[in-house]
């Protein structure tokens, strides 16, 4: 993907809050099936690490519920009077 101008962002414990990560422009978020999560080594090849900051004693969220919140970060950071206005969301799935 790095290829073709798309950055990776995995979304895993112990990474960086939606807010601290550009996810304007081209920019792929991985998740992984709950419980396993995504292999270590896909990871560390991301180029970033999100995390979705939550309540204690809340362990994890679905992977729809993830999706939704960065998504929604996502639209956020391109809807932001900083930005240039070229950015977009796509949602694809297969």
């Amino acid at each position: 993907m790095r290829f073709s101008g798309i950055r990776v962002a995995t979304v895993a414990a112990q990474g960086l809050s939606p807010d601290e990560v550009d996810l304007r422009g081209r920019v792929a978020l991985l998740f992984g099936a709950e419980g396993a999560g995504l292999t270590e080594a896909l990871v560390r090849a991301a180029d970033v690490r999100v995390s979705i900051p939550m309540a204690r004693g809340i362990e994890s969220l679905n992977v729809g519920a993830a999706a939704a919140v960065l998504l929604l970060s996502a639209c956020v950071s391109c809807s932001n009077p900083e930005s240039d206005g070229l950015e977009r969301v796509t949602i694809a799935s297969r």
